[in-house]
């Protein structure tokens, strides 16, 4: 907010500068313009990039390694409460 930007936005600029390739997806025209502007944004300062990469990061990543399945796994071996 303190930029002006959307949350979409900050999110795509503070990965762009972190050199993080990025492919947005997006429904609706006005998000995809807003997505495509985010380039063209001003670089986040780097108290701003500090603060986003202290949010907690509690979350899933997929790595390619699930693409190496042994036999019989399928996608629910990947969350413990499925």
């Amino acid at each position: 907010e303190e930029n002006g930007w959307t949350v979409g936005q900050t999110a795509l600029k503070f990965n762009m500068q972190r050199g993080i390739a990025l492919i947005p997806q997006t429904a609706t025209p006005q998000r995809l313009v807003e997505n495509l502007m985010a380039n063209s944004l001003p670089d986040l300062s780097e108290e701003q990039m500090a603060r986003l990469r202290g949010i907690d990061k509690n979350c899933r990543l997929i790595r390619g390694q699930v693409f190496c399945w042994k036999q019989n796994q399928d996608w629910h071996d990947l969350w413990d409460d499925l």
